[in-house]
């Protein structure tokens, strides 16, 4: 099942796994190559750090967020009931942070700040933003 990726015995050690240089690269390289070699002409990639790091010269580049209370409710509906996560994923923003800032747009990135909008809403933002950077 696509939730077991979000089991609290795997989010507990991945801000501590993904800050190893050599998974760092393999991640960077592999998530490049991926999108350079998919055939299509756009291509969705999430990752805190991809618009900074992985793939800095994409054509549009969007930091889509919401504030952690919001993420958590929603991470908490995509998951069985019973299953709590919001001291993993508030200790995965902080480990984060003293790696890459993924709460601040670079230069160049359009942010959409979804904590007020349901999902067609920030699809529509997301859709107008790929439009306008086409």
């Amino acid at each position: 099942m696509t939730y077991e990726i979000r089991e609290t015995r795997i989010g507990e050690r991945v801000s501590e796994i993904a800050q190893l240089p050599v998974v760092r690269q393999y991640m960077h390289w592999i998530t490049h190559n991926l999108v350079e070699n998919s055939g299509f002409s756009g291509v969705v990639v999430e990752g805190r750090d991809i618009t900074t790091v992985v793939y800095p010269e994409a054509q549009t580049k969007i930091l889509l967020t919401a504030s952690e209370e919001v993420r958590l409710r929603r991470r908490s509906a995509e998951l069985p009931e019973g299953i709590s996560i919001a001291e993993q994923i508030t200790k995965r923003d902080q480990n984060d942070a003293k790696v890459v800032d993924f709460l601040s747009p670079a230069p160049g990135v359009e942010l959409v700040d979804s904590s007020e909008l349901d999902f067609d809403s920030t699809v529509e933002a997301i859709i107008a933003i790929i439009e306008r950077t086409k």
